[in-house]
């Protein structure tokens, strides 16, 4: 596996290093407002280039670039990695939804005439693209809580892992004194710098990257097959405890 991780290193590196600054330069380009586009696409399309600004900041360089280059750094203790997954899972929303906002948009100005008037304007632009904003940062706060410490090393709470009661069953914790111990609903993908992120987190942020550079296919395959052997295993026990129930029962 060292090899792989060199070569993500290597990889993730590079995306960081062209990546930045060529959204910089296109927001800068576009703010201008001499590319000859509406004030509203301008609008949506400095929105959509900071939100995968964002992302690479986000995903690259405090997700990545923290256990590649800084694993043992301030970004390692508990509050600042947690602030860190929050503004991860609320750039990458970001970025898909303000392009679905931006789509519905072009969507108007081609084939409803009448309402492009009223709804293509520089007001409506702004006014949707900051209320996607806001709900996609109310609904991310609460994954802050989502984390607890790794470690606590004199007496400072380091690193982040998901809180067991996160992935508990509705339906069994309803019971607490007929849940079987060894059922576990999800695998943590432990990373090398401590961070402890689940496999749909890491779907989530790396089908950003994908989508916008070209990114972590071989990650998304891996992270599959993890959650395809967590779910088989998940299922396995629940049944082997339904049974043992209903034989009890009778």
């Amino acid at each position: 596996m060292e090899p792989f991780h060199s070569i993500l290193k290597i990889y993730y590196t590079i995306l960081a290093v062209i990546g930045i600054p060529v959204n910089l330069m296109t927001i800068l380009i576009l703010s201008q407002g001499r590319c000859g586009l509406s004030i509203c696409t301008t609008r949506y399309l400095v929105s959509m280039t900071t939100a995968d600004l964002l992302v690479i900041i986000t995903a690259v360089l405090l997700y990545r670039g923290s256990s590649y280059y800084f694993p043992e750094s301030f970004l390692q203790i508990t509050p600042v990695c947690r602030a860190t997954f929050v503004l991860l899972y609320a750039a990458s929303e970001c970025s898909v939804w303000f392009t679905v906002t931006f789509s519905f948009d072009r969507f108007v100005a081609i084939c409803c005439q009448k309402l492009k008037t009223k709804y293509c304007t520089d007001k409506n632009a702004a006014a949707i693209l900051s209320m996607t904003c806001i709900l996609i940062c109310f609904k991310n706060v609460a994954f802050y809580f989502r984390f607890e410490p790794g470690e606590i090393i004199d007496s400072i709470p380091w690193f982040c892992k998901e809180t067991p009661s996160y992935y508990s069953a509705p339906d069994l914790s309803a019971y607490p004194d007929d849940n079987p111990p060894d059922i576990k609903i999800s695998k943590n993908q432990q990373l090398t710098s401590g961070f402890t992120i689940d496999d749909s987190l890491s779907i989530n942020i790396l089908g950003v990257i994908i989508v916008h550079n070209g990114a972590g296919v071989d990650i998304i395959i891996e992270c599959l097959q993890e959650q395809l052997k967590d779910y088989a295993h998940w299922s396995e026990n629940l049944t082997r405890w339904h049974k043992s129930k209903t034989a009890e029962e009778n």
